[in-house]
């Protein structure tokens, strides 16, 4: 969680760099300058100010018959009512930044919690030392009572107190902010929100990779079925062969001199390897024609031509391959020159 706050803040504030840089925005107010013994008033709308005299009953049903009464009233206090500070503070108190400076109040001025007025300003954001540079404003409430009470005669209850300082003012709430309890909510939906989508995400990235695992391993169980498959049809293949061997052994020792298909087929047997099956096989006298699948087509010229049983071993059609496998489909021919050695 702490990661994904420091890259959305680093992120922000790299995206905020390539902004160009404008001036800081003053919200539409009503203004009273504390400086002299009477407050002066003037209206601020959209950054242009309108001055209207002194503080009083005249001024007061300008504002009103201007239609500015929803405005709200903002104290400007001197400078000489205002200390300024400039604090260093961890990133991570961003979040909860006003209640840090609040503990921090009576060590940081000569003043008590309850005694003074404070707001801040957040003035850069160094991630690379995960610090917060802060400007702080802070203004005795005794100070401000008289112009807060001379507002108040004349119908006007001010919200804030303006600080001037370098830049924009820095706005000093005269009660703890109910907003910010309310933004701070809205900050922790935020941060519940994106930590979900980070959560989501990684379970994403958890999941391809093993649903790519179960299908590779889908392939390879499917893949070891019909190599088992094939396995049992040809040793069941062999044992009918063994089976017709020994059953034809008793009428190839009667027969005249010769060469029984059961001799072809045997040799045959005995030849091919594992990985060779076939579906067809016709032996006449002089020649045998044979088809069916191997792992190797090609090489089992080589292994027809090598028995002394055969010869002029050659393919009567073109290999094809067929499956998902690759098996080769084969058709032969081949001259029987003698039988076998018994």
């Amino acid at each position: 969680m702490r990661m994904l706050r420091q890259f959305l803040a680093w992120w922000g504030a790299e995206l905020g760099a390539m902004l160009p840089a404008r001036r800081p925005s003053l919200p539409d107010a009503v203004l009273l300058d504390a400086g002299g013994p009477e407050p002066r008033v003037s209206i601020r709308r959209r950054g242009r100010e309108k001055p209207h005299g002194l503080l009083g009953p005249r001024a007061r049903s300008e504002i009103l018959g201007r239609g500015d009464r929803g405005l709200p009233v903002h104290l400007r206090a001197s400078d000489d009512i205002v200390l300024h500070r400039r604090l260093d503070l961890p990133l991570d108190a961003e979040g909860t930044l006003r209640q840090a400076i609040a503990f921090q109040i009576d060590g940081l001025t000569p003043f008590k919690r309850d005694e003074v007025c404070f707001g801040h300003r957040v003035d850069r954001r160094d991630h690379g030392a995960g610090l917060l540079s802060v400007s702080l404003a802070v203004v005795p409430r005794e100070k401000v009572a008289g112009p807060i009470a001379q507002a108040a005669v004349h119908g006007l209850a001010v919200k804030a107190i303006e600080a001037a300082s370098d830049g924009a003012p820095i706005p000093i709430p005269l009660a703890e902010p109910q907003a910010q309890t309310a933004a701070g909510r809205g900050t922790a939906r935020l941060f519940v929100l994106l930590a979900g989508l980070a959560a989501m995400l990684v379970g994403v990235a958890v999941y391809l990779p093993i649903q790519r695992l179960e299908r590779r391993i889908a392939d390879l169980n499917g893949a070891v079925e019909r190599a088992r498959d094939n396995a049992l049809a040809t040793q069941r293949l062999r044992e009918k062969l063994a089976s017709l061997g020994e059953t034809g052994r008793f009428f190839a020792d009667r027969k005249a001199p010769g060469t029984l298909a059961v001799d072809v087929l045997g040799e045959l047997t005995r030849r091919l390897p594992d990985s060779a099956w076939l579906t067809e096989f016709q032996a006449g006298d002089k020649q045998v024609l044979i088809s069916g699948f191997a792992a190797n087509a090609s090489s089992l010229l080589g292994t027809l031509e090598a028995s002394a049983m055969f010869a002029n071993t050659k393919f009567r059609s073109p290999v094809t391959r067929e499956g998902k496998d690759n098996i080769e489909r084969f058709e032969l021919s081949s001259d029987i020159v003698r039988s076998p050695a018994k």
